[in-house]
């Protein structure tokens, strides 16, 4: 894994949606912290621990990247 290969995957990373600007009610997504990509669609009213998103992707767990 280089820095390369993260700038690759960055560069790929789809647009973001801004929970912010949606109508109450609808699905929240969630974003990798490392590489931008979605990492889980969730109801609004998830706010469990165990159901929380993961803060990153498998992409960039496999690869061993860790959050700065």
């Amino acid at each position: 894994m280089t820095a390369a290969d993260l700038a690759a995957r960055r560069a790929t990373a789809p647009e973001r949606i801004d929970n912010g600007t949606l109508p109450a009610g609808s699905q929240m997504f969630y974003y990798c912290q490392s590489c931008g990509h979605l990492v889980a669609v969730l109801p609004e009213d998830w706010w469990r621990d165990e159901d929380a998103p993961p803060k990153q992707c498998d992409w960039c767990l496999g690869h061993g990247i860790e959050l700065g």
